[in-house]
């Protein structure tokens, strides 16, 4: 114990001893000037380093402005360049403006005559179609004979000798006394009409009647699509939920239903006219 407190005591004095020695080179003025060379030393170093900082900077500085005059050069021949290109671009729309402003009217022209000669073709094969036609009734009359026509054998002008086997009758040719005619069958009417007798006619006492109607029919054929559509109110089942209505009749089961004439005209048009389902189909949609 002893021991450690004398080593202590002398650190104590050693370094009491340093701090005077320290304090009498502060006062003597020698401290001072070692701290003031050494801090003359830093200064002259940071001031050689500032030095050359600038003249980096400087440097550095000039070549920026080398490089930025380069730059506006490279930027003005870039522009002069662009310029002169779009000058000649515009150059080149206005001629192509032109260019096209000609063409438009060379195409307008030539649709003007495509159309005027259109309307002359047409013209043109109407007319050649309107000759044919007359060409070929002509044709026809022209090789019309007693063999495909009404037209009686004695009113040829170059004629085959036709042999006649029938013995003569002495009777007058057409229908004779006696023999039933065989006129167009007459149908029961759907609707009737009278046509009043004209007033020259019934007023006057030359005429009287002969007790017997004329009769005259003509025949139309009418297809129509009907629609037959039953309907009835629906009721919910308040505990179930179910909903209900009255049946309908036989038949009725989709929301559109076709009946057997619609099926009995398909198939009459598909197997006795022999026309092609897609026809049928498209008959059928339109009527």
């Amino acid at each position: 114990m002893f021991k450690k407190d004398v080593l202590e005591i002398n650190t104590y004095q050693c370094r009491i001893k340093a701090l005077k020695e320290q304090l009498e080179a502060f006062r003597n003025g020698s401290a001072i000037k070692k701290l003031r060379g050494s801090y003359e030393r830093l200064l002259a170093e940071k001031e050689r380093t500032i030095q050359q900082k600038d003249a980096e900077l400087s440097r550095a500085h000039s070549k920026i402005i080398s490089i930025r005059d380069m730059w506006f050069e490279v930027f003005e021949d870039i522009q002069k360049e662009f310029c002169a290109q779009m000058a000649s671009m515009l150059k080149e729309i206005a001629r192509l403006e032109k260019r096209i402003l000609v063409v438009e009217r060379q195409r307008d022209e030539t649709k003007d005559k495509l159309h005027d000669m259109t309307q002359k073709y047409y013209a043109a094969a109407t007319e050649l179609e309107e000759e044919k036609e007359k060409n070929r009734k002509l044709t026809a009359q022209v090789n019309r004979d007693f063999e495909n026509s009404s037209v009686p054998s004695s009113m040829q002008i170059s004629r085959k000798k036709i042999p006649n086997s029938r013995k003569r009758t002495g009777r007058r040719p057409g229908g004779q006394p006696g023999h039933k005619g065989h006129p167009r069958k007459k149908h029961i009417p759907t609707e009737r009409h009278e046509i009043p007798v004209p007033e020259k006619y019934a007023q006057n006492p030359a005429f009287r009647e002969t007790g017997r109607d004329v009769c005259k029919q003509k025949i139309e054929v009418s297809i129509e699509c009907k629609v037959i559509e039953y309907y009835t109110k629906e009721y919910l089942h308040i505990a179930s939920g179910h909903t209900v209505h009255a049946p309908f009749p036989e038949g009725y089961v989709n929301e559109v239903n076709y009946g057997g004439t619609v099926k009995a005209l398909a198939f009459l048009l598909a197997n006795e006219c022999c026309v092609s389902q897609a026809k049928v189909r498209q008959f059928i949609k339109e009527l």
